[in-house]
């Protein structure tokens, strides 16, 4: 299966070099996400857009905002780490 649209090429890797410069935390959603979605498999990430490719469903939407919330945690200092909900709390921080 072909990777969902995770590439450094733009404004991705733009914002990740920015990070870097600056020295402050990265999430690097695209990656985070398209191996999510990789995992799952075409067939299930399919019903989690309303408009494919671009704009997810609700449960696409949840989906990835589990992704952030599991990126957040993976920072070395989570700045929001006091503020999830119990459903946030729940969500295991990112490995890659």
């Amino acid at each position: 299966m072909a990777r969902w649209c995770a590439t450094k090429d733009n404004f991705a890797g733009w914002a990740q070099q920015v990070a870097e410069q600056v020295y402050v935390g990265f999430l690097d959603l695209n990656e985070a996400i398209a191996r999510r979605y990789d995992a799952l498999g075409e067939a299930a990430v399919e019903p989690l857009f309303g408009d494919p490719p671009t704009h997810t469903s609700r449960a696409g939407a949840e989906l990835n905002a589990e992704v952030v919330v599991s990126c957040l945690k993976a920072l070395k200092n989570d700045p929001v780490a006091g503020d999830f909900s119990a459903k946030g709390a729940a969500v295991a921080a990112y490995k890659e």
